[in-house]
């Protein structure tokens, strides 16, 4: 007989899976103001907006004294793949946890707009710059990382050989 959602929760030897937490080096104070701060905060690959309802996601964090999060700090959070974004208040925070009121869940590139790519190369997000996959098996093919999706694509065109006259 299956388990259920009831049994997982009152029997310990089920593991739920651990929820990916938040690097405190993907926060940035934009603006540091009297009464909060804007806080910019880039999300680890694979978490979704949903995770950011858990306190314990931002641990990390909180326990850098430089980058925790303060009550009523306003933050704008990306996804790694900056598809979505999040604008949220912290309402409660703490050295191991903080809370957070979610404004507006949004995506934030185009709808249908996809990063290039030419059938062999790809242009991928890494979170913190754009760089090429080969498409067949997603390797990285060079050790670079551009800051504009066009600066990708231009290396792309480079990695095909020129004609000779």
């Amino acid at each position: 007989m299956a388990k259920t959602d009831a049994t997982a929760k009152t029997n310990p030897s089920v593991v739920s899976p651990a929820l990916p937490e938040v690097d405190a080096r993907s926060v940035t104070v934009n603006a540091d103001g009297f009464a909060w701060r804007e806080v910019l905060v880039r999300l680890p690959a694979g978490m979704t907006a949903d995770d950011l309802r858990s306190p314990k996601v931002w641990r990390k964090v909180q326990g850098n004294p430089q980058f925790a999060l303060r009550r009523l700090d306003h933050l704008f959070v990306l996804s790694h793949d900056e598809s979505w974004m999040v604008r949220a208040v912290v309402t409660y925070a703490d050295s191991t946890e903080a809370m957070l009121a979610i404004e507006k869940v949004s995506t934030f590139r185009e709808i249908g707009k996809a990063l290039y790519s030419d059938g062999t190369y790809r242009v991928a997000w890494t979170g913190g710059s754009f760089v090429i996959e080969r498409v067949s098996d997603g390797v990285q093919v060079d050790g670079s990382g551009y800051t504009t999706e066009a600066a990708a694509v231009a290396a792309i065109a480079r990695q095909y050989p020129t004609k000779v006259a």
